[in-house]
């Protein structure tokens, strides 16, 4: 067994038996080099270069293309999955008993709850309030077009209201092999679709590390694997377990922002239903004070910027979500935000928006109906769905058989 730890920089580690430290985009380190680490840049088949984006996956990666020990996996240097025993870090026999009855050790699931009036929310609806809902569109289009086999499992957990975090497993290797292989396929897709760099701060930037946190519960739930939920130990704060319920005003920047009571009228338009100046300023970091004073400057920056940029400046409204959900628009719309803007406006009552999964669906060829999704989801003895069943393994292998692009 060899578990590994990831962390971005050198650190006195708390190093268990068994457990082994490596830097997660060395590529970029010219430092002195610890002979008892490991470094995500020092086989030829490594993808260091990418951390800024895929964050403690090129660590993952390393891990995949270079150890073959018969249990593996990765953690990070303050977030250990727990001994309920000991209260440490897992140590080599915890792991194997728990293994002996569970496919993989991951993160406790956490709760996910809206930055706006601490609701239990969807996963859908968490990440495209803090990230960007375009992004989370993209995977799913790339999800049913390329491995649709696993589209079902997608549905259901961009529902759910927790999801278990962290990027963090630990299983044996053959799990981890299947696991990383169709990840990796994933990611190398959406690569093709999703600029990690433009309109960005450097927390957005790890877009693909957000999305893996998602694809990793997508793997247990097609795969139906047994989990074992391991509660997260973080050695700066031995005593509290760290709490990872995504309040979403803990990741997002910092920001005084005065309450106002102005509507947002421009002319004869109210921009109430499509723009919140709060929200506005709150969910992007290059919206400063210096750049946006008041409540008129905000609404006309987003009327010159942040509709062409399709921005999302409410929490109940996403410009790229609306666009994704209605394609009998773009004869009329073209790829023009501002139109589909302004049909929004224009029909309240026919085009009821809401943030979450409900507006992520896009129209096309494959489509899947609720009933296929249903029939493919369970495993259910009659003729009709064994033969389903057979059909989805199909796929699962399929998807895991396609190349990966290092």
């Amino acid at each position: 067994m060899k578990v590994y730890i990831a962390s971005h920089k050198h650190i006195d580690l708390m190093v268990p038996s068994d457990y082994q430290p490596i830097y997660a985009g060395a590529v970029k380190y010219t430092g002195e080099r610890h002979a008892d680490w490991a470094y995500d840049d020092s086989t030829e088949s490594n993808i260091s270069l990418k951390n800024p984006f895929f964050c403690e996956l090129t660590a993952l990666h390393w891990i995949w293309k270079n150890d073959k020990s018969d249990i593996s996996g990765l953690v990070h240097y303050r977030r250990y999955a727990k001994s309920e025993e000991t209260g440490l870090p897992l140590s080599k026999s915890e792991v194997e008993y728990i293994l002996a009855t569970h496919d993989c050790i991951v993160a406790r699931r956490s709760y996910l709850f809206s930055k706006f009036d601490n609701r239990l929310c969807s996963v859908a609806e968490q990440y495209r309030t803090i990230h960007s809902s375009t992004d989370l569109a993209l995977m799913e289009r790339v999800i049913k077009r390329h491995f649709n086999a696993y589209y079902p499992a997608f549905k259901r957990c961009v529902i759910r209201n927790y999801l278990f975090p962290c990027n963090i497993i630990i299983c044996k290797r053959e799990i981890l092999d299947k696991y990383c292989h169709w990840l990796f396929n994933v990611e190398s897709i959406l690569e093709q679709y999703i600029d990690p760099i433009k309109g960005r701060d450097s927390y957005q930037k790890r877009v693909f590390g957000f999305l893996a946190e998602r694809l990793l519960n997508v793997f247990i739930e097609a795969h139906q694997l047994n989990i074992f939920e391991a509660s997260v130990y973080d050695p700066a704060h031995p005593i509290e377990e760290p709490s990872y319920s995504f309040k979403t005003e803990d990741l997002r920047p910092k920001l005084t922002i005065r309450q106002s009571n102005k509507r947002p009228i421009v002319g004869n338009r109210n921009y109430s239903r499509v723009f919140d100046y709060r929200f506005y300023l709150e969910h992007y970091a290059d919206l400063t004070y210096d750049s946006i004073p008041d409540e008129d400057t905000a609404l006309w920056h987003f009327l010159e910027y942040g509709i062409p940029e399709r921005r999302m400046a409410h929490p109940s409204f996403s410009i790229a979500s609306y666009m994704s959900g209605h394609p009998e628009l773009k004869d009329s719309c073209g790829e023009d935000p501002r139109l589909y803007l302004e049909h929004y406006l224009n029909h309240p009552k026919d085009n009821a928006h809401r943030v979450g999964f409900e507006n992520l669906s896009l129209s096309d060829a494959e489509q899947t109906t609720a009933e296929a999704i249903e029939c493919a989801a369970c495993e259910k003895t009659c003729l009709g769905n064994k033969i389903k069943s057979r059909r989805l393994d199909s796929g699962f292998k399929k998807a895991e058989l396609l190349p990966v692009i290092d």
